[in-house]
Order: C-alpha cells, then structure tokens, then sequence
C-alpha cells in the first residue's frame, strides 16, 4: 500500500495566493520594523525582500514545487534586486504601504 492520497479542499492556486499573501504580509511588517529602527530604507527593504523570498526557509525554498504556474516568485524578486530601477520604485511603494 503506497501513501494515502488527501482531499484537497481548496485549490492549488488559492494556496498559493494565501501563502504569497502571508509572505508579502511578512515582508512589509519586516520593512517597518527596520524603518521604524532607524534603518536606511533602500538597505531594509533589500533585507526583507531576500528574507522573505530568496533565503533558506523562504517562500521558494519551502514548496515542493514552484509556487506559482505562470513564474518563480524568487526569480522575480532577484530581478528587481538587479536592476537599480526598479528597485527604487519597490522601495518607493514599500514606504508608501508602511507609512
């Protein structure tokens, strides 16, 4: 007899927007925490964005699979940590939700 097979009750998809949800969610309270320390603001919300997306026992890191279909919540995050650009405009609309 092989594992047992569980019912899912709520799809895969909603699974996945609840768990980005908690990891976004996360990730804010991180940067306003580090805002509210004195950090400098383009340093916290670097820190956040690896922490909640790219490190051990990050969102990416804990699935068993890639989180979404459509792309890797990770490969996104490391994009914008490369490009000068739009990392401003994250750090921009990050302060704007934790203000």
């Amino acid at each position: 007899m092989g594992e047992p097979t569980y019912l899912e009750l709520v799809p895969r998809h909603e699974q996945d927007d609840a768990r980005l949800a908690e990891a976004a969610a996360a990730c804010l309270a991180a940067i306003q925490n580090g805002i509210s320390a004195g950090g400098e603001s383009l340093r916290v919300v670097e820190e956040a964005l690896i922490a909640s997306f790219l490190s051990v026992g990050s969102l990416c890191e804990e699935c068993d699979r890639t989180p979404l279909a459509y792309g890797d919540p990770g490969a996104v995050v490391a994009t914008v940590l490369a490009d000068p650009d739009a990392l401003d405009r994250v750090v921009e609309t990050a302060l704007g939700i934790v203000a």
